[in-house]
């Protein structure tokens, strides 16, 4: 599986193909997974374990966490590295009177806040061509979308537990500005919120199944994205996969040569792979690159 940013055989144009669906998955994908466990992208990945600090949980404070690095072996045999620029700063609010950074341990009214520092967190990748590509996610979105009707702040991305022992939860994207490049090019610049959080529901075996809608500002391209997430379900005990392992996202245009139209995305149980069919109705291969 390559790992090269944009560079795909998709269309990945600012417009649509498969662009849409994926930030608003990729999005949502680093929140669910924002402090359950430490996952890898790929099954190609051998991740180093991030670590918070302070290391140990004393209750309701700010941690900060860095995330492991990554060594990435292709198919082909060459190998390449990913790393991020820095930590991520969690805050757990009042009620998080639990035993562990994992949300499973606390209660509800416990809310955990994720957000990076005022130049985002990148991360990076030295390609087997020796390209290197970054992608940066910076909570502090308020005020970077093309689309000022549309309310984005900088309040994180906030994971809240709903019910006793957090088999409840909920998602809220308050603003987040992602930005990409390959040799310093910027081929990305979106802007990600969500106007109602997005609902969790935890499984027995650790599986998360989330509903609700993403918006994402395609703000070099002046486009609109709204991508609905239906019963998309995120591993469970065993599972070390970022991505969905099954359901579907389904997104529709605003604005552009696709407005009004809509593309599915369906995820499949081999983690990072999903089935598109575009707006044109064709049903293509697509993989996902990106838990952030």
């Amino acid at each position: 599986m390559t790992l090269l940013g944009c560079a795909r055989a998709v269309d990945m144009s600012n417009t649509g193909g498969g662009v849409g669906s994926e930030i608003a998955v990729s999005v949502a994908s680093g929140g669910v997974n924002s402090a359950q466990t430490n996952v890898a992208l790929f099954s190609t990945f051998a991740c180093s374990t991030g670590s918070f600090s302070p290391s140990s949980y004393t209750g309701a404070r700010s941690y900060t966490y860095a995330p492991g690095s990554c060594a990435v072996t292709y198919d082909n045999g060459k190998s390449s590295n990913t790393s991020w620029s820095g930590v991520w700063n969690y805050d757990y609010a009042t009620g998080c009177t639990g035993t562990s950074f994992m949300p499973k341990t606390q209660v509800d009214g416990c809310a955990i806040t994720r957000t990076s520092a005022s130049n985002g967190m990148t991360r990076n990748l030295t390609g087997p061509d020796g390209n290197t590509y970054s992608v940066n996610h910076n909570t502090n979105g308020q005020g970077t979308g093309w689309d000022t009707a549309i309310a984005v702040t900088n309040g994180g991305v906030t994971v809240s537990c709903t019910n006793t022992g957090c088999t409840d939860q909920t998602l809220m994207i308050n603003g987040s500005h992602l930005t990409a490049k390959i040799n310093n090019v910027t081929v990305w610049d979106h802007t990600v919120n969500t106007n109602t959080a997005l609902a969790m529901t935890i499984g027995s075996d650790g599986s998360h199944t989330v509903t609700g809608t993403v918006t994402v500002q395609h703000n070099l391209a002046k486009v609109l994205s709204m991508t609905t997430f239906n019963n998309v379900n995120y591993g469970g005990t065993g599972e070390d996969c970022c991505f969905p392992t099954s359901g579907s996202v389904t997104t529709t245009y605003t604005g552009g040569p696709n407005n009004g139209k809509s593309e599915t995305m369906t995820f499949s149980s081999s983690c990072g792979d999903a089935t598109l069919t575009t707006t044109g109705g064709n049903a293509l291969a697509y993989s996902l690159l990106h838990c952030i």
